[in-house]
């Protein structure tokens, strides 16, 4: 026997996206902007207020009646409005407007409710293992270089000056061999990584 749940009337089916259309225009009436949103087109327009090195010259806005259900459609429509209505700071798809003015932004506008944007979300896992694998290796090497210069100077053994830095070289660059899994591998990593400064500190003499 099949078993028919009822269902819970407080709990609302999600609504499809749409996407408007808004224009903003000056005090002239003249056509200043066309935007698309599929967010509140009030939302955006607090943005642009606060972003817009232009905002100042908003007197009023109109948001279209007109409604799309698809991103590819929404832009096409804005396209399409831009090319025919020249608005006078639309930069994109407005080639054509000779009277079309460029006003860079003058800030940035973060939603109360929105997390901030941090420039390590922007990296991928691979380039932030790669910015800490090459910080680490420089922090290995300036401190076994400072390291061994401290007790050179003190023990007074007068080793070359090529020594130091080579040595915080071989340092560093033997630290990360310790996550090779076989041994045999790890050995020659060694091998080959001690041999290859050996050469770098006899050539240098």
């Amino acid at each position: 026997m099949r078993r028919v749940t009822r269902s819970n009337p407080r709990v609302q089916p999600p609504t499809a996206k749409v996407w408007r259309l808004y224009r903003f225009y000056d005090t002239d009436s003249a056509l200043l902007y066309i935007g698309q949103t599929g967010r509140e087109p009030l939302a955006r327009l607090i943005e642009h207020l606060h972003e817009q090195g232009w905002a100042g010259e908003i007197a009023r806005w109109e948001v279209d009646p007109r409604v799309w259900h698809s991103e590819d459609e929404m832009l096409a429509a804005e396209e399409a409005a831009i090319r025919a209505e020249r608005p006078r700071h639309n930069w994109q798809h407005n080639e054509g407007n000779p009277h079309r003015v460029y006003v860079p932004k003058v800030g940035s506008y973060r939603h109360p409710g929105r997390r901030p944007a941090t420039t390590a979300s922007r990296l991928s896992p691979r380039w932030r293992r790669r910015r800490n694998w090459a910080a680490g290796f420089a922090g290995v090497w300036v401190a076994v270089t400072l390291l061994t210069w401290w007790a050179d100077t003190t023990v007074a053994v007068n080793a070359p000056g090529r020594t130091y830095p080579i040595a915080g070289l071989l340092a560093g660059a033997l630290i990360p061999t310790w996550r090779i899994r076989r041994q045999r591998d790890r050995r020659a990593a060694v091998a080959v990584i001690t041999v290859a400064c050996t050469l770098l500190w006899l050539a240098t003499g």
